[in-house]
């Protein structure tokens, strides 16, 4: 019996051991490339066709993420949506405030002070445009000033300039006074008299502002027949010599049929349109994106004036601009009321001279005198173009009146 020395035991147990490590390694390899090959395969098949082969519980899973990422992208859209919508809902409403006056702060008034209750009274109601109008703020101008001049102890026009002076700083700080208040106020104090006489100037003055908007009604309805029977006419907003003028002119051999415009930020014109329609006159209501479709049965414009200057222009409530412009491309004369106290033969450099801008929100537009056909005036129809020559002469004129004591 032969027996194996030690030395090739040890060399057999090597060779085994390294046939086995071998014969792992390749296993180990196999596997690897088994995988590799696998996770090429994937790749190809993204490479391929661009979506993983997936189970059907992995599609339902992958379908539902989906829908529920759908679904919260469209809350979000729609709460963006609503935030913008409250934004712009907010800033409308801050807009409307800011053109009601309901933002704008009045000085404080000291009860000792100079400021006569009936002026702190009117600059309160000017602020919140409770007071609007042109010949309805120059009447109340004229009476605080005649209240005022009777609660006071003074003797003299002279001494009554600076407590006058003193209650138009703060109508002024709450909206600009026009320019038929500035030709009250200056032709009221034009001379130096006593404080009888100086109230009795301003009643007077009151009284003829009343009587040129009758001469003005007489001129429009009997001289001049602007309003007569069949008659369409257009006209912008509220105006209280127009709703005069109408109302005179309507009978029943004399019925005619008025428009009414919106322009104004304060619905004037729904205003207006119900006095009318309350008197018996036919009258139709629209908005300014309505106006080419009434403007083929259209006879003529009808406007009133809130002033007007060295230019002939006409300043009256914003949107205006836009109407007469459609008027003069359809060949439709526009007619203007306007009082001689309205007028200035200056040449309106500066927008608050006019009472143009309201708490920033533009309230009235400049019209310039080639889209007025003629002015209806207490003493007759003159061109645009004549209020200089007419302002000199009736001594409203703000350059004449300088060289007086005032």
């Amino acid at each position: 019996m032969s027996t194996k020395q030690p030395s090739q035991l040890i060399s057999k147990q090597n060779v085994q051991g390294k046939t086995k490590q071998q014969q792992t390694k390749g296993g180990k390899d196999e596997k690897q490339k088994q995988g590799k090959t696998k996770e090429e395969k994937k790749e190809g098949q993204l490479k391929g066709d661009g979506i993983p082969q997936l189970s059907n519980k992995e599609l339902k899973a992958l379908k539902k993420q989906q829908k529920h990422d759908k679904k919260a992208a469209k809350l979000g859209e729609n709460n963006q949506q609503l935030k913008t919508g409250e934004s712009q809902v907010i800033q409308q409403v801050n807009t409307i405030e800011l053109m009601l006056g309901t933002k704008k702060q009045m000085p404080i008034v000291e009860i000792n002070s100079t400021i006569h209750p009936s002026f702190a009274r009117f600059a309160l109601e000017c602020s919140e445009y409770k007071c609007v109008g042109s010949t309805i703020r120059a009447l109340r101008f004229i009476e605080c000033i005649i209240q005022t001049l009777k609660a006071s102890k003074l003797t003299q026009s002279s001494e009554c300039i600076p407590l006058i002076e003193e209650n138009v700083k703060l109508l002024e700080h709450a909206r600009t006074i026009t320019v038929g208040m500035n030709n009250v106020r200056k032709f009221i104090f034009m001379k130096n008299q006593s404080i009888e006489n100086i109230i009795a100037t301003a009643q007077t003055v009151s009284s003829n502002i009343i009587g040129s908007q009758k001469e003005i009604v007489s001129s429009m309805v009997d001289s001049y027949k602007y309003v007569n029977d069949g008659s369409v006419i257009l006209t912008i907003n509220y105006s209280t010599l127009l709703l005069n003028v109408f109302k005179t002119a309507f009978t029943d051999t004399n019925k005619f049929r008025v428009i009414v415009v919106e322009t104004s930020p304060f619905e004037e014109g729904a205003i207006f349109a119900r006095a009318l329609s309350e008197i018996g006159i036919d009258t139709t209501y629209i908005l300014p994106s309505g106006l080419q479709v009434v403007l083929a049965s259209v006879n003529r414009v009808i406007l009133s004036a809130s002033s007007m200057d060295g230019r002939g222009s006409l300043y009256t409530r914003s949107g205006t601009a836009s109407v007469l412009i459609a008027a003069k491309s359809k060949h439709i004369p526009v007619i203007v009321c306007c009082e001689t106290y309205k007028m200035t033969d200056e040449i309106m450099k500066n927008e608050g001279e006019i009472c143009r801008i309201g708490n920033g929100i533009t309230l009235y537009d400049e019209i310039p005198h080639d889209f007025i056909t003629v002015v209806v005036t207490e003493f007759g129809c003159i061109p645009a173009t004549s209020i200089p020559a007419v302002v000199r002469e009736l001594r409203w004129d703000s350059k004449a009146l300088s060289q007086e004591k005032y």
